[in-house]
């Protein structure tokens, strides 16, 4: 889907609609459609979403098609995965995923912030559920990097899930690790080598020199924001918090892979965090209110980039907005010829391609 027509179409009508029912109704539509005979050929035609080779990554012993990523708790219950890993992501995160599943309370959006809230943060569709979904997915070359909790003083119950998981997983974050828990983390990276096993931590952790004497595989920085019990993901001040942060783990350690989260709108926030030391990003809020052409949008700036030094200013909104503007004018063309008595379709194809 082009960035145009969401922006002037589908975005008005589903920002209409209360968060959650919007959200669903997207990603019903999203599993159906990718579910019929070319489908899938259908979303690639759409939105020639996939990523250039320029932009691949390798890390963790992995090879990202994108340094892209997307937040899963867009979609807990992964209806509509199978669609998402065709719109230019280099991996999808998910979880943190619970032995029962855990339905989703009210979801809100914070439209001044460009926040998307969640009033059960760890809403999903089960482990048992998602082993059976990624089993059966083709993964288009899509990374998973399964999130799990760990429960203080129960390590027993954290090697029952990665066990489960382990088949389906290309990486593992765990969640609820504290600095004393090193033995522990040392234990996980041997048990399940070579998948690497990475740690969450705060965007708004005071003190992240114990976490990274951890020696993790890498670091991931989660943006969740409470407040008035609500967990509130992406939002223009996040970004700061987190550039912040990732500038002091970057004085003490500037080799740790950092996957870094947090108001990720547009090219050139990517660009930001990936020019301050990232080496994956992830979007979540901003996959809604940019729309799903964001990953590929990131993508064509980091290949139009100049070879050295910093980007060029805007370089990425121009890319973006290049494209979007040959579609609409390729489009007035077809409508054009067509009143006068033409034959569109090889202007209407220029459209697409």
């Amino acid at each position: 889907m082009p960035d145009w027509s969401y922006h002037t179409t589908f975005k008005p009508v589903l920002f209409a609609l209360p968060a959650k029912i919007g959200r669903d109704v997207t990603f019903r539509a999203l599993n159906i459609l990718e579910k019929m005979p070319f489908g899938s050929k259908l979303i690639a035609f759409m939105g020639h979403m996939e990523p250039s080779l320029e932009i691949e990554v390798s890390m963790f012993g992995l090879n990202f098609l994108s340094p892209v990523g997307l937040q899963a708790r867009i979609d807990p219950q992964c209806v509509a995965l199978g669609a998402m890993m065709q719109f230019g992501f280099g991996f999808i995160s998910i979880g943190p995923v619970t032995r029962q599943p855990i339905l989703e309370g009210h979801v809100v959006r914070d439209d001044t912030h460009e926040e998307i809230g969640y009033a059960q943060v760890d809403a999903n569709a089960g482990l048992e559920a998602i082993v059976r979904k990624l089993s059966t997915l083709p993964t288009h070359g899509c990374k998973w990097m399964i999130r799990v909790r760990y429960v203080a003083g129960d390590p027993h119950a954290l090697g029952v899930f990665m066990d489960r998981l382990w088949t389906v997983a290309d990486g593992f974050v765990i969640e609820g690790l504290s600095p004393t828990e090193g033995p522990l983390l040392n234990t996980l990276k041997n048990t399940y080598s070579p998948t690497p096993v990475l740690i969450g931590m705060s965007l708004y952790e005071p003190d992240p020199l114990p976490y990274v004497k951890m020696q993790p595989a890498g670091i991931v920085l989660d943006e969740v924001r409470m407040h008035a019990g609500t967990a509130y993901f992406g939002g223009r001040e996040s970004k700061q918090h987190g550039l912040s942060l990732l500038q002091r783990i970057r004085r003490i350690d500037n080799t740790v892979p950092i996957v870094a989260a947090g108001g990720i709108t547009a090219p050139c926030d990517a660009l930001q965090w990936l020019d301050a030391g990232a080496n994956l990003v992830q979007v979540h809020s901003g996959f809604v209110y940019s729309g799903p052409g964001l990953p590929k949008r990131i993508g064509e700036a980091l290949t139009q980039r100049p070879v050295a030094g910093c980007p060029r200013a805007h370089a990425d909104e121009a890319v973006g907005f290049a494209h979007e503007m040959h579609l609409v004018i390729a489009v007035c063309e077809g409508v054009s010829m067509r009143s006068r008595g033409g034959n569109p379709v090889a202007v209407w194809w220029r459209c697409c391609v």
